[in-house]
């Protein structure tokens, strides 16, 4: 029973397994998410250790997972060497706006983003509605990713 809801309620879900997290971005303490969350320093230090991390500059984002887990994003710069000619910093958080066919307009407002800007990014996805749409997020630097519902008809 609370499989099928969680599987079919955003609330529910949110109630009873929580949301992740971000605690660092753009190498700067998220001190309020780390006292809602109840994280203290040095587990946080811990965890980053854990994942080779030493300086919290290096970190473009560090987000507390609803496991428990910290997934960390290093900075372009501070990833590990790769056959590249340049450094571009192309780390971006994504923010969901649609989940499974329910629009988080608290996310489209935090973003700024208004309903012009989803019409548009619906008929681009080619849905009727958020209800057609399995998946849509935007990250930082504007990007859309938008995952239509399986049975969704175009």
């Amino acid at each position: 029973l609370l499989s099928w809801c969680s599987l079919h309620s955003v609330r529910f879900r949110s109630l009873v397994c929580g949301e992740p997290a971000v605690i660092i971005r753009d190498g700067k303490l998220e001190q309020a998410a780390m006292r809602r969350n109840r994280l203290t320093l040095d587990e946080l230090l811990e965890a980053l250790r854990a994942q080779g991390v030493t300086s919290l500059g290096d970190v473009k984002y560090a987000i507390l997972e609803t496991s428990g887990q910290l997934s960390v994003l290093l900075r372009a710069d501070c990833q590990p060497a790769t056959p590249r000619l340049y450094v571009q910093d192309d780390v971006f958080l994504p923010e969901v706006i649609i989940n499974d066919g329910r629009l988080l307009r608290g996310n489209l407002e935090r973003l700024r983003l208004d309903d012009a800007w989803l019409k548009k990014q619906l008929r681009r996805c080619r849905a009727h509605s958020p209800a057609d749409v399995f998946l849509l997020t935007v990250d930082e630097r504007g990007s859309v990713v938008c995952v239509r519902k399986e049975e969704a008809t175009p």
